[in-house]
C-alpha cells in the first residue's frame, strides 16, 4: 500500500498510491527522523530524513 503524506500544520496531502513513506524507530534531531520510502515501478528503498511534523505510515516489526 502506498499511502503517500500528509503534512498536519500545512493541510496538504500527496502522493497517494504513488509513494509510500514509512518512519523508522531513529529520530536524526529534534526535528527530524529517518523515514524510509519506496515509489510504484522502483526497484530501491531509500533513507533519508524529514521534519517530523509529517504524517507517514508506521512499520512494525515483531523481533522474536
Amino acid at each position: 500500500l502506498l499511502g503517500g503524506n500528509y503534512h498536519a500544520d500545512l493541510d496538504i496531502s500527496s502522493y497517494k498510491n504513488i509513494k509510500g513513506y514509512y518512519w523508522t524507530a531513529s529520530s536524526f534531531s529534534y526535528y527530524t527522523a529517518w523515514i524510509r520510502s519506496f515509489g510504484a515501478g522502483q526497484r530501491n528503498i531509500n533513507r533519508t530524513t524529514i521534519g517530523k511534523g509529517f504524517y507517514f505510515s508506521v512499520r512494525c516489526i515483531k523481533i522474536e
